[in-house]
């Protein structure tokens, strides 16, 4: 069983088949999160695992170290969770992006595939849900498949920097993005520990 599985996570074929839970606290924000009525559960579902989720404090305190890693004091980032390849990524929504590798919903803001992590452990996803703006939740809604392709093909980016480590683009790639600390998954495509040299504060 994958990490995707084991959170309870079900693959989707169309938004039809969508469940939207929503809590509003304020009227232009949602608490949301997509599920698959349960008189579905037992049927084949093609498409991408996408949840939107937040990371949790073992997370921070984990790649406490990691310097691209995005951190706020006050609150923490809403992030989209995708499995591809068997791999489970978290890409944080962000303000005031300002380049190519990102998928934006409105203005500036959106999802920014630099900044995206690998969950290795269930346990640095959080239980709350995050909050975003009911119009930016409906693009969102609308170009999973999009959101998919644009999150692959930067990872697919990232590794061919890999291989052209002394290239001035490979260098600015690789810099900047926080796929640097999660190399060993990109090559094995297998979750484990965390063991980049730069953040190696011990799991407990």
């Amino acid at each position: 069983m994958n990490l995707a599985q084991e959170q309870g996570e079900i693959k989707i074929k169309t938004a039809q088949w969508m469940i939207l839970l929503v809590e509003r606290k304020e009227p232009k924000q949602k608490k949301a999160q997509w599920i698959v009525p349960s008189a579905y559960a037992g049927g084949i579902f093609i498409g991408a695992y996408m949840r939107l989720k937040i990371l949790s404090a073992k997370f921070y305190d984990t790649y406490s170290h990691c310097e691209e890693i995005l951190k706020k004091t006050n609150r923490p980032y809403a992030c989209l969770t995708i499995e591809l390849d068997g791999l489970l990524f978290a890409v944080p929504f962000r303000h005031h992006i300002r380049h190519p590798h990102a998928f934006y919903t409105i203005g500036e803001a959106g999802l920014d595939y630099t900044k995206t992590v690998i969950i290795t452990d269930s346990q640095f996803l959080s239980d709350d849900r995050p909050s975003i703006e009911n119009k930016e939740f409906a693009i969102i809604k609308r170009n999973e498949q999009k959101i998919r392709y644009g999150l692959s093909k930067y990872i697919n980016q990232y590794k061919r920097s890999m291989k052209h480590r002394n290239n001035p683009r490979s260098e600015n790639i690789l810099k900047f993005s926080t796929l640097k600390y999660f190399e060993e998954y990109l090559h094995s495509g297998q979750q484990t520990a965390a063991s980049h040299p730069d953040c190696r504060k011990t799991q407990k």
